[in-house]
């Protein structure tokens, strides 16, 4: 029988599990101790069972459950809709007609009947083209008072 088809250990079953549950949340050697294994060994033996080459049986059940987890929690297109759609009728079951309206927009964003357009306008002070008459005259006198005598010298 070769390695791979070898049948795990429950201690084996529970590590891979629990890695599949706890991933990014608790290092290997937590999980290796919360599965039953001693706190020495621990590191080592999580080394051991996520490595293809030593328990390539236990990294194939470990692809096989994060596979089945990402069958359950994969979100589709009609998955979301209908689930929008259950979360709707929930709302406006309970008479919360603000929670399934807005259940219904995202359903409409989600289908493309709703696009949110948003437009920014910014105005620049600086930019002369922005300023009013007024602003204009106040501009030019402080530039006169600036820069006068240079604009009379070049004049000459």
């Amino acid at each position: 029988m070769k390695l791979i088809d070898k049948p795990l250990t429950d201690l084996q079953k529970k590590f891979a599990e629990l890695y599949v549950i706890n991933m990014g949340t608790k290092s290997n050697y937590e999980i290796a101790i919360e599965s039953g294994y001693s706190e020495d060994g621990a590191r080592t033996r999580a080394y051991e069972l996520l490595n293809p080459d030593i328990c390539p049986h236990v990294v194939k059940y470990i692809n096989k459950l994060k596979s089945q987890m990402e069958d359950k929690y994969k979100v589709t297109y009609n998955t979301h809709i209908q689930e929008m759609w259950r979360l709707r009728e929930m709302a406006k079951e309970k008479g919360n007609v603000q929670t399934a309206v807005r259940a219904e927009e995202l359903r409409a964003k989600a289908t493309g009947l709703h696009v949110e357009k948003q437009l920014i306008a910014t105005k620049s002070v600086n930019n002369l083209e922005n300023l009013t008459e007024e602003q204009l005259e106040d501009k030019m006198k402080e530039i006169n008072k600036l820069y006068g005598g240079i604009i009379k010298d070049e004049a000459e």
